[in-house]
């Protein structure tokens, strides 16, 4: 099936990431070669104008669908039943495990960004959902937050949804209760063109002690190879 990955080599020689792109199709092949499995191809993507393969990998029944945007290497896996491996484990050695006090410094620099127009009061006021401030030669300057904007930064300390949906397009994630002493993980968004439309959306999600799929964006194929491992030798 590696015939199948070949057939994206034909780039022009006139595009600036052409080498790139052939690159990632031959790491594709060797990362199939080191896990055992066969790769076949069976979707595509757009990056830097280029056609690119969306490769999948079966293993003990599991299937992993990968694609590289030159930026970050978006994978999703799925498994025949739930996935049984706790986050630590999951992800050691492929996701840096963050502290409480990495999380409220998160809080504070979304605080001196996103609301530094606001009082306190007004932040803790559900039904204030605009201010104003003075802007140079005097011109009235407005912030609006929408509703449910305020109720997630509300619940900041009980729950990290705000971070996601507000903040960043990753995810917090934890076991067990959320407040001090807890691991976090940030799960960074899988951008899945290409994968979404074999898999479906809700295959997409972060991953949750217990379900059967996720999906999530890494840096290196060596961090593709160790969670594919995992998954399909340990769920």
């Amino acid at each position: 099936m590696t015939a199948a990955l070949d057939t994206f080599k034909n780039i022009p020689e006139t595009m600036c990431w052409r080498n790139a792109a052939l690159g990632q199709i031959d790491r594709f092949k060797i990362l199939a070669a080191a896990l055992g499995a066969e790769p076949e191809v069976v979707s595509h993507h757009t990056s830097k104008s280029i056609r690119l393969p969306v490769m999948q990998l079966t293993l003990n029944n599991c299937r992993f669908y990968i694609r590289d945007n030159f930026y970050d290497i978006n994978v999703c896996a799925v498994a025949p039943g739930p996935i049984d491996l706790p986050m630590a484990e999951l992800f050691e050695g492929v996701l840096k495990p963050l502290d409480w006090a990495w999380y409220l410094g998160e809080i504070e620099r979304a605080r001196g960004y996103s609301w530094r127009e606001w009082t306190d009061e007004q932040m803790d006021d559900p039904t204030v959902l605009r201010v104003f401030s003075e802007g140079q030669n005097g011109a009235k300057l407005e912030w609006t937050k929408r509703r449910g904007e305020k109720d997630r930064w509300a619940k900041r300390m009980t729950d990290p949804m705000w971070f996601r949906e507000d903040w960043s397009a990753s995810a917090i994630t934890y076991e067990g209760e959320f407040k001090e002493g807890v691991t976090l993980f940030v799960q960074s968004h899988p951008f899945a063109e290409g994968i979404s439309n074999v898999v479906g959306d809700d295959a997409l999600k972060p991953y949750v002690r217990g379900n059967s799929s996720f999906g999530v964006a890494l840096g290196t194929y060596e961090q593709v190879a160790l969670v594919i491992r995992r998954v399909a030798d340990g769920r």
